[in-house]
C-alpha cells in the first residue's frame, strides 16, 4: 500500500470519531448508539451497595497501557474501556449513600454538559460562545435576583471552582485598596486577610497564590454555631486599625462545608462600616461571602414561614427560619461565591463569582492591545478581566437549566428535604441515653 493511501484510509476512518459536523442521520445515530452502549454498560454496573461494582483492581491496572499508543483503536472498544474506568465510583443519589455536599445532578444540567461537550463554547468572548454567553449573563441575573442584588449593576463570570471564587474575591478586595495598581506593580504591601477557623482551607490557598503569604491571614475563633465570633472580629479590627495595618479582604462562611456554619453578613458589613467610619480610613475592606453551599437556602428569602405553604415539620420549619435569617444578609457582601455543583444539583465544575457592582471588574481588566488577535467583534467580553483564557460554557449553561427547571419550589422542596432528613435522624437519636447528638443546634 502506498503511502498516500495509506494516508488517506486513516483519515477516512477518523472521520468516524467525531460527530458530524453537518446533518449526517447515519452518523448521528451512530454517536446516539454510542453514547447509549455506554449507559448500558455503566448501568450494569450497579447494584444494592453505593458505588458502581468493581472488578479485579489488579488485572485492570496491569492491563492498562504504559506508553503512549502507537496505532489508533476503536470507538467501541474505547466506549467500553471508559465503562471500566466507571467501576467503583460512587453514586451519589443512592438510598445507601450518605456523602456530603456531592449531589446528584438533574438530567437537563447533564444535557447543558453534553451540548457544551459537543459545540465546544469558549466563554473568553461572545464569538467563540454566541449564546452560551447570554446563558452565563442570565445566569448571573437570576442569582442576583434571588440573593437581593441589583440584577442592573452586578456582574459575574462562572469560574473554576469554590476555590476560584474566593480567588477572585481577594483579588478584587486588593486591587480595590490599590485602585488597580497591583495588576501593574504587583503586591509590594502587606495586606490583612481575615477569616473564622471554620472558613474552608481554601483561604489558604489564596493567601498564598496571590502573594500576600499565609502568615497575613488572620483566623479568628467561631461560636458554638460555627458563626463568626463579631466580637473577635471587632477586636481583630480595631488592633489591625490601630496599628495602621490594612484589611484588605474579610471573608464571611455561608454555609462550611462539613458543619455548614453560617457568619452573619448583614452584622459583619455593618461592623465593618462603623468602623471605616470611626477611623476615618481611606478605604473600605472588601466582604466576600463565600456562600458555595448556602446561596441556596435563598430560596426561602420569600417562603411564608407562617402559612408554610410545603408542609415542612416544625423542627425543619425552625432551621430553615434560623437559616434565612443569616442568608438574606447576603445582598450585604461586596461579592459572592456560588457553587451550583453543590447545593444546585449541577454537575462539576459550575461555581459563580458574583460581585455587586459589576464596574469594580475593570479594576481586573488589561487592555485590548495585550491580545490582539482577540476581542475584534461582538459585545460580551469577559475574557478582558477573568484569570481564565479558556472557560467552558456547560458550567453557566447547567446553572441556568437547573434554576429554570426547579425554580424556588424544587429547591425549596430539596433543600428542605435535607434539612428534614437531618432533623428526623437527629430525632430519632435523641430518646436513647447512650446516644449523644453533638451538633443538635446545627442548621
Amino acid at each position: 500500500m502506498s503511502a498516500q493511501r495509506h494516508f488517506s484510509d486513516v483519515r477516512e476512518r477518523l472521520k468516524d470519531f467525531f460527530p458530524a459536523p453537518t446533518s449526517d442521520p447515519v452518523m448521528d445515530g451512530y454517536f446516539v448508539h454510542t453514547i447509549s452502549q455506554f449507559l448500558d454498560r455503566v448501568d450494569r454496573l450497579k447494584g444494592e451497595a453505593p458505588l458502581l461494582a468493581h472488578g479485579d483492581y489488579e488485572a485492570f491496572m496491569e492491563a492498562a497501557p504504559k506508553t503512549f499508543p502507537e496505532d489508533m483503536t476503536s470507538v467501541e472498544q474505547l466506549t467500553e474501556r471508559l465503562a471500566h474506568y466507571c467501576q467503583g465510583m460512587m453514586i451519589w443519589a443512592h438510598p445507601n449513600c450518605q456523602s456530603q455536599v456531592v449531589p446528584p445532578p438533574t438530567i437537563p444540567s447533564i444535557t447543558a454538559v453534553l451540548a457544551s461537550a459537543l459545540y465546544n463554547p469558549n466563554l473568553i468572548q461572545d464569538e467563540y460562545s454566541f449564546r452560551f454567553a447570554d446563558a452565563e449573563t442570565q445566569a448571573i441575573r437570576m442569582v442576583s435576583d434571588l440573593i437581593g442584588y441589583d440584577a442592573s449593576r452586578s456582574g459575574g463570570i462562572f469560574t473554576f471552582g469554590g476555590t476560584g471564587t474566593i480567588l477572585y474575591g481577594c483579588k478584587l478586595a486588593l486591587e480595590r485598596l490599590l485602585r488597580g495598581r497591583g495588576m501593574r506593580e504587583g503586591i509590594r504591601e502587606e495586606f490583612k486577610v481575615i477569616a473564622s477557623h471554620s472558613a474552608h482551607y481554601a483561604r489558604l490557598n489564596a493567601a498564598a497564590w496571590l502573594g500576600l503569604g499565609t502568615d497575613n491571614l488572620v483566623t479568628l475563633p467561631a461560636t458554638r454555631n460555627n458563626e463568626l465570633s463579631l466580637t473577635a472580629l471587632e477586636e481583630s479590627l480595631r488592633h489591625a486599625f490601630d496599628r495602621d495595618e490594612r484589611v484588605a479582604a474579610i471573608i464571611a462562611t455561608v454555609g462550611t462545608t462539613d458543619a455548614f456554619g453560617l457568619d452573619d453578613v448583614s452584622a459583619i458589613a455593618a461592623l465593618r462600616d462603623r468602623l471605616v467610619d470611626e477611623y476615618g480610613l481611606s478605604y473600605r475592606p472588601h466582604v466576600h461571602a463565600d456562600a458555595v453551599i448556602g446561596w441556596a437556602w435563598s430560596v426561602f428569602r420569600d417562603y411564608d414561614f407562617d402559612e408554610n405553604p410545603l408542609g415542612f415539620h416544625a423542627r425543619t420549619l425552625r432551621s430553615l427560619r434560623d437559616s434565612v435569617r443569616l442568608v438574606a444578609g447576603l445582598n450585604q457582601a461586596d461579592s459572592i461565591g456560588v457553587d451550583f455543583h453543590k447545593t444546585g444539583y449541577a454537575p462539576y465544575i459550575s461555581s459563580l463569582f458574583l460581585v455587586k457592582d459589576r464596574e469594580h471588574l475593570r479594576l481586573l481588566s488589561r487592555r485590548p492591545d495585550q491580545m490582539p488577535y482577540l476581542y475584534q467583534h461582538g459585545h460580551y467580553h469577559p475574557g478582558y478581566f477573568t484569570l481564565e483564557c479558556s472557560r467552558s460554557g456547560g458550567s453557566a449553561l447547567s446553572a441556568l437549566a437547573n434554576m429554570l427547571l426547579l425554580g424556588k419550589q424544587g429547591y425549596r422542596v430539596m433543600i428542605g428535604h435535607v434539612v428534614e432528613m437531618a432533623e428526623m435522624l437527629r430525632q430519632a437519636l435523641e430518646p436513647w441515653p447512650f446516644i449523644k447528638v453533638l451538633n443538635d443546634l446545627n442548621y
